[in-house]
């Protein structure tokens, strides 16, 4: 899209700064009407705030002036995907989101935009009616670490002390102390008329500070001198326009037919203000993605990884990367490894995973020290090894910084000869690891002042486990032909078995020791098809979570954290994984809906974990599910940080209730600043005493932030696709929902099966409603002619069935209020 727009000197008055009503107590002049006229970068086309219908953006130098005396703030822009009308941006140090409404003062951002705003006056501000909050009833969500000092000192042992929690950082133009005072000043102001409110602060778009690099899937209909593209995403306006001239010529020989078979890829390009009426931005064709309606799922695949910016990861390696690797059958340790590593070949070492993994990061091991005190042992890949820093694979690594991992595939960011050889912790053969070893109790307690040992090893895992095989061994109901795969080195399956059933204790206990001193863990289900020859789904079923789940989990988040804790005390740099508190106002909303539900939750009293435990008990499946959906949105994004000096932020990971935590166990799945960094980290800090000498690119942990969040919602929106082409294949599927949100013309919907939301217009399955905004309520009069009365929490059976035309989506029918 357009170049920020920079003043020219002296091609046009400056207008005056946008002054702030929060500092100044009352609201200004808005400073466009003080604008004569502007030209709009794009179509050259003169306009004047009275005849467009999207005002003309701030220029540029005036946008940075605001920003530097902060009369206007700046943030990413959040589109609802449920209502394109409905935005949102974050501002750190205020409580409750800027809520930018409707499309004129959205003003051609779209999401993804980095945006500059003006704050509107507060008699634009919008009452929230779900808003439950002042600032001394608003209740905190605490993972409580002072409740429990003594029991989590055996857990963790701490030797690095973090210091109090400590406002996030806050990222200003205004790069001067003043600045920031001032800054500070302006959201206190804003923030000030908050407490003690149930209002919503707005504000509107009044610069586009950077577009967000996204491509578009969808499809074209065919108009005079133009094609007119639909994108699939509900957040962007219908009727994108492409020149046809600018169209391939496939499109150009038969429009029709082009329209109605073919899935495009587009860039917007420009969006102008707009004259006499409302306008629609300018797009650039890319290419087509597949012919539309294909039986194959690979082009909703493509779509996935298209919309989503992953689309590098269908790339091959270039032969450059792939002519400087070793091959899987030749390459062996060199010998200046041998020497330098400690050889634990002949450990009883094992890996357990899902059944079809090819990418195996770690592997496990323990030794009986006593009749209480037992060595642990975690070894991980060592990717580092192969990748050195600022090789042509580390630059591709860094670009594409994890893996991807879809239903029927799984896109690396590493070549397969690493992922799935070099690397891979394959039985039987010697490979090259990152060790940590320690000591801990039967309870799942570490030993007190025991060594922690850190190091770069050789080791030879003797077994392939599966978590249902390791899960059969923990329920000691295996005989000699259920294991999948043999121990192989001499190792017994005799000795095997006892190893993991004494992890399996040791992580019994640990679990529930943590979970009883304010670890919070709320999982959503996680779907599993079954596949036909074509790759399409023809079963489904909820993916299981074992106990041997559990087992892997607790050595991995140990390791992870005594990872940290060590760089910790040899740093800086470091790298971890903080995860904030959830935001008070939100999670504050949530209990209060909650209590609708009559499910009273008072973390000051009481532990989430139990609590749930007790309410599935008690109230059963649906209300535990509910209860965990409605919790898990105010949650906060756990997110890559670096930590220039460690005492003086305070990076408490909330959801474990620990003062730090990284990620060190996943080099093959994660890759580059996160977990390979972190092992050059530990690496240094081992050969050099200190983490000094690694270079930590904070744009790079950005990059590590924003992919990593990619691909969590591309793998969602597959787990939709498959779960979508099962109920094609199906005709209809009948579920269970909850009605979670209720409009005056639509209603929103949990389903309970699936982990996930959906908001329906009144007239999608109704031919006729009635809101009461009283209770609230909707009531709906079915396409059947059955009459149901919708309120919150109301159990529902929904029935899925698909559109016939493309894009292929689930169509929603209310049964009947639901028995459940």
């Amino acid at each position: 899209m357009s170049k920020p727009n920079r003043r020219k000197e002296s091609t046009s008055p400056s207008p005056p700064a946008v002054a702030s009503y929060a500092r100044q107590g009352r609201s200004t002049a808005d400073p466009l009407s003080a604008t004569s006229l502007r030209i709009i970068p794009g179509n050259g086309q003169v306009v004047t705030k009275d005849n467009a219908h999207y005002e003309p953006h701030l220029f540029y130098d005036d946008a940075m002036a605001g920003l530097q005396d902060c009369s206007l703030l700046a943030g990413t822009l959040r589109v609802n995907k449920l209502n394109k009308h409905e935005a949102y941006v974050t501002i750190p140090g205020l409580d409750r989101d800027l809520y930018i409404d409707g499309a004129s003062h959205q003003n051609r951002a779209v999401d993804g935009d980095t945006v500059v705003l003006q704050v509107l006056p507060q008699a634009k501000w919008r009452i929230n009616k779900m808003s439950r909050v002042t600032a001394s009833s608003g209740r905190s969500c605490s993972s409580n670490p002072d409740q429990f000092v003594d029991a989590l000192e055996a857990l963790w042992n701490p030797k690095v002390r973090a210091s109090p929690a400590a406002s996030h950082e806050v990222d200003v133009a205004a790069s001067s102390e003043g600045g920031v005072k001032l800054l500070q000043h302006h959201i206190d102001a804003v923030q000030a008329r908050l407490v003690g409110s149930k209002v919503q602060p707005t504000a509107k778009v009044v610069h586009i500070l950077e577009r967000v690099d996204e491509a578009y899937v969808g499809v074209v209909r065919v108009a005079k001198e133009a094609a007119l593209f639909d994108a699939f995403d509900d957040r962007l306006p219908r009727g994108i326009r492409i020149r046809a001239s600018e169209m391939p010529k496939e499109y150009r020989r038969n429009p029709e037919t082009f329209a109605a078979s073919m899935l495009c890829l587009v860039k917007l390009r420009d969006w102008a203000v707009g004259y006499k009426s409302p306008t629609v931005p300018f797009a650039v064709f890319r290419r087509i993605v597949e012919v539309a309606g294909s039986a194959s799922v690979d082009s909703d695949i493509l779509s996935l990884l298209k919309t989503n910016s992953l689309l590098r990861h269908m790339e091959p390696f270039s032969s450059e990367i792939v002519d400087s690797l070793p091959s899987a059958t030749d390459w062996h340790i060199p010998d200046e490894e041998l020497a330098r590593r400690r050889d634990l070949r002949d450990w009883t070492i094992f890996s357990i995973d899902p059944s079809t993994a090819r990418d195996l990061d770690d592997a496990m091991s323990i030794r009986a020290l006593d009749n209480d005190t037992f060595e642990i042992g975690v070894h991980i890949a060592d990717v580092s090894h192969f990748i050195q820093p600022g090789s042509p694979l580390d630059v591709e690594a860094q670009a594409r910084c994890t893996s991807v991992y879809f239903v029927n595939q799984v896109l690396p960011m590493l070549p397969r000869v690493l992922c799935e050889h070099l690397c891979s912790l394959n039985a039987s053969v010697d490979r090259l690891a990152f060790t940590v070893l320690w000591h801990m109790h039967k309870d799942g307690s570490l030993v007190r002042d025991a060594p922690i040992w850190f190091g770069k090893t050789i080791i030879r895992s003797c077994c392939q486990l599966d978590y249902g095989t390791a899960q059969t061994i923990l329920d000691e109901r295996i005989d000699e032909a259920a294991w999948r795969r043999e121990p192989t080195g001499g190792h017994s399956k005799t000795t095997i078995a006892t190893c993991i059933r004494q992890l399996g204790e040791i992580a019994r206990a640990r679990r529930r020791q943590r979970f009883a001193t304010g670890t919070v863990q709320l999982h959503q289900p996680k779907l599993s098809f079954e596949l036909d020859d074509n790759g399409n789904p023809v079963a489904m079923t909820e993916y299981p979570i074992r106990e041997s789940n559990h087992l892997v989990e607790e050595y991995m988040l140990l390791a992870n954290y005594l990872v940290a804790q060590h760089l910790l005390q040899h740093g800086p740099p470091v790298l971890l994984r903080n995860h904030a508190a959830p935001d008070r106002e939100k999670w504050s909303n949530a209990l209060a809906t909650l209590e609708k539900l009559n499910v009273h939750v008072d973390l000051s009293t009481q532990l989430l974990t139990p609590f749930l435990e007790q309410l599935e008990l008690e109230r059963g499946s649906i209300v535990l599910q509910t209860v965990r959906h409605m919790l898990i949105k105010p949650m906060a994004t756990a997110e890559y940080v670096v930590v220039d000096d460690a005492l003086a932020e305070h990076h408490r990971h909330f959801a474990l209730n620990v003062p730090y935590y990284t990620h060190f166990t996943s080099p093959i799945r994660r890759y580059q600043y996160a977990d390979v960094l972190v092992h050059r980290l530990l690496e240094a800090s081992l050969t050099t005493g200190s983490t000094a000498a690694v270079c930590v690119a904070r744009s790079v942990v950005t990059q590590c932030n924003v992919q990593k969040a990619r691909s969590k919602k591309a793998q969602k929106l597959c787990d939709l696709v498959f779960l979508t082409r099962y109920v094609q294949h199906k005709g209809e599927l009948d579920t269970t929902g909850v009605v979670v949100g209720i409009g005056s013309r639509s209603f929103t919907l949990v389903l309970i099966e699936f982990g996930f939301e959906q908001r329906l217009n009144a007239l999608d399955v109704a031919t006729r409603y009635r809101f009461n905004d009283v209770e609230p309520s909707l009531k709906l009069t079915l396409k059947s002619g059955t009459t149901v009365t919708l309120e919150m929490f109301q159990p529902v059976q929904a029935r899925l069935t698909t559109t016939k035309a493309l894009p292929l989506k689930l169509v929603y029918t209310l049964v009947a209020p639901s028995s459940s």
